[in-house]
């Protein structure tokens, strides 16, 4: 099994825009509210720090420490680097994978969302069944 700690969301991480609010031509509504968002959780946590992240939401970062063995690395790549994954948890699925391919290139060779295991397959193995 996997081991993950969850850091709280960090304002001062960042936040990341969706696709679609590029696309729409909302950047600088979503940056307004992300920063109104971040200031108001500044101003709560002055009062009470624990209900600050109240205040704040999904699109803000926050960090994540993963360990993982390869095989559980497989799992993540099967599910989270699919086409029907969320498009940001795509990114990141794909980003470790990434990771763990440099230091392990041979181990992590047929990583890859379900929807391209086959063609990987036949870039390994050829398309003799």
């Amino acid at each position: 099994m996997s081991t993950q700690i969850l850091g709280p969301y960090d304002p001062a991480l960042g936040w990341t825009i969706p696709d679609s609010v590029l696309e729409s031509g909302s950047e600088d509504l979503f940056v307004e509210v992300m920063e109104a968002s971040a200031e108001l959780g500044e101003k709560i946590a002055k009062r009470n720090p624990a209900a600050a992240a109240y205040a704040l939401t999904n699109g803000h970062r926050r960090r994540v420490v993963f360990k993982a063995n390869a095989r559980e690395m497989y799992h993540v790549s099967r599910l989270r680097e699919d086409l029907h994954a969320q498009w940001d948890i795509r990114r990141i699925a794909a980003e470790m994978v990434r990771q763990a391919k440099e230091v392990a290139p041979v181990l992590m060779t047929m990583a890859v969302g379900k929807h391209d295991f086959e063609k990987r397959r036949i870039e390994v193995y050829g398309d003799d069944e």
